[in-house]
């Protein structure tokens, strides 16, 4: 007998998350969508808070310190995602072991 995976993908309730079209093809993608109550993210996505915002943060500075620097951007789309690429390789890989471990421990308290 063939036995079909289910899938699971956790998502906040940022407003893209929740588009019908996303519904959608997550059914027929067989991945069953799971929300994380609004405001609880910090307790439900700890790594998102963590890792994720600094990350955007940072991105988002670098790309205002491009823009300042040259306002005549060719490609703001490219500019954006090599500053969100630096951004990444600007946290350090001690952060994220702590905060997976911080998640992990978060896991089985609950």
């Amino acid at each position: 007998m063939l036995k079909i995976k289910k899938n699971i993908l956790i998502l906040d309730r940022y407003t893209i998350h929740t588009k019908l079209e996303i519904k959608e093809y997550a059914k027929k993608c067989n991945i069953n969508l799971i929300y994380v109550p609004s405001g609880a993210t910090s307790k439900n996505q700890p790594l998102d808070v963590s890792i994720n915002e600094p990350i955007k943060s940072i991105g988002r500075k670098l790309m205002k310190k491009m823009y300042v620097s040259n306002k005549q951007t060719e490609s703001i789309l490219k500019q954006s995602l090599n500053a969100l690429i630096q951004a990444k390789k600007d946290i350090k890989s001690e952060t994220i072991i702590k905060l997976f471990v911080l998640a992990c421990k978060l896991e089985c308290s609950i």
